[in-house]
């Protein structure tokens, strides 16, 4: 009989092992699934603000009025800047406190020459991106 409990014994530990194996492989299997889910959001966040800052940069070019830039963008015209609050699927909010990422966009003008920079940040106030731009204007209405 010691061979029999010799053999289920060794069976026992050989499973074991295959189990804790498996359960080690399984959890970095996880981790690795994690923080792919975690990049592919934080990417899909920073397209959406590339994208939000691109539309209204050329919504600036195409109005060439910083008032109707601020409107169409669904801020207000405050001096020369603008803040447009959106949540965490990049749709508008109508209040800071709603708001998971901040698109902010100051409006210049030198002579002719128009200048806009749009960056959208976080709620921590990490800035996602940043892009400026400058256009020569015919007609200008704003207060730079």
């Amino acid at each position: 009989m010691n061979r029999n409990g010799d053999k289920s014994r060794l069976f026992l530990i050989e499973f074991i092992c295959a189990l804790v194996i498996f359960c080690i492989t399984a959890a970095v299997c996880a981790g690795i699934l994690s923080a792919s889910y975690n990049r592919s959001r934080q990417s899909k966040a920073k397209d959406n603000a590339v994208l939000t800052v691109s539309s209204a940069i050329d919504l600036f070019k195409a109005t060439g009025s910083a008032k109707d830039a601020a409107a169409e963008l669904g801020g207000t015209l405050q001096g020369n800047e603008t803040a447009v609050y959106y949540d965490a699927l990049f749709t508008p909010c109508e209040s800071e406190e709603d708001a998971f990422y901040t698109l902010k966009a100051s409006f210049a003008l030198d002579g002719r020459l128009a200048s806009i920079k749009v960056s959208v940040s976080d709620k921590s106030g990490n800035d996602f991106y940043t892009s400026a731009s400058s256009v020569i204007l015919l007609s200008w209405e704003g207060d730079a």
